[in-house]
């Protein structure tokens, strides 16, 4: 049972670090603060300092004058989740998390 609760636990903390960072670069990216080569370094040094692993990184840029959307999704496999839950194993999915921000440039 406490094996259980621990398992869930480190889901949760790397569900919460995941949105973190998604939301972060999606804001530095719409923002002008991060170019995209940045935001892929940010997103490499974070999620390798914070989890431990290198995530899937997606960024879409917008495609102006069609769309003023800045997308970011980031992707834990169900492999790297077990390296911090052994129990995780169990689940079908990965962990992922997409914001779509808009651009102010």
């Amino acid at each position: 049972m406490l094996a259980f609760m621990a398992n869930g636990g480190l889901h949760l903390y790397v569900h919460s670090t995941l949105v973190s960072l998604t939301r972060e670069t999606a804001r530095g990216l719409s923002l002008g603060y991060m170019t995209e080569d940045e935001a892929k370094t940010f997103v490499r040094d974070s999620s390798s300092r914070d989890l431990g692993v290198d995530v899937a990184l997606s960024i879409v840029l917008p495609d102006k004058p069609h769309s003023s959307d800045v997308r970011v999704t980031l992707l834990v496999t169900k492999e790297q989740m077990a390296r911090f839950a052994p129990f995780t194993s169990l689940l079908p999915f990965a962990l992922s998390y997409a914001v779509t921000m808009r651009s102010l440039q």
